[in-house]
């Protein structure tokens, strides 16, 4: 599963996918970077997305998610780059904060029995899938009216629940 996790708390998700596709697979399924291109088009300051170490190098010239710099041949990264890999370090933590706060206002943990999507019916996977989106759902409608770990963190204020929902 992709997931995108917000400043304010708020995740979006995509997937699940088959465990045969890595995390660029889904990216590209996805249309992520295209998407965040996009909405970006004509905005003065471009932001990005934060992405585990598999997506760097990514196939796309121009890219809305980044991951940690590496070091080229022969040139060691420079002390802003070191900076900034120590930055996206740590929010990488914030990403598995975020599962913990569905897991403990959820509890999927206890039925982990359920979770195996193979050697099950097609039926089965998609009431997986179902749930699994119905649980994030219900994640960003706790966030709205709670807060999560993340935007504690990042002290980011958070939509209300009629703004998220639409009403």
């Amino acid at each position: 599963m992709l997931t995108v996790l917000l400043p304010n708390g708020l995740s979006a998700v995509y997937g699940p996918t088959s465990a045969r596709r890595n995390d660029i697979d889904s990216v590209n399924m996805s249309h992520l970077n295209d998407y965040l291109l996009q909405i970006q088009q004509n905005e003065p300051t471009k932001y990005c997305v934060f992405g585990d170490g598999i997506f760097h190098p990514l196939t796309v010239f121009e890219s809305a998610i980044r991951s940690y710099n590496r070091p080229a041949e022969n040139a060691p990264l420079t002390a802003y780059q070191e900076y900034e890999n120590k930055v996206f370090r740590k929010l990488r933590v914030s990403i598995e904060h975020s599962y913990a706060d569905i897991d403990n206002h959820f509890a999927i943990t206890d039925v982990k029995r359920e979770w195996k999507l193979f050697g099950r019916g097609a039926e089965t996977r998609d009431v997986l899938n179902a749930k699994l989106k119905l649980i994030f759902f219900f994640q960003n409608c706790y966030a709205c009216t709670h807060g999560t770990s993340a935007s504690k963190r990042y002290n980011c204020s958070r939509p209300t629940l009629s703004e998220y929902l639409g009403v």
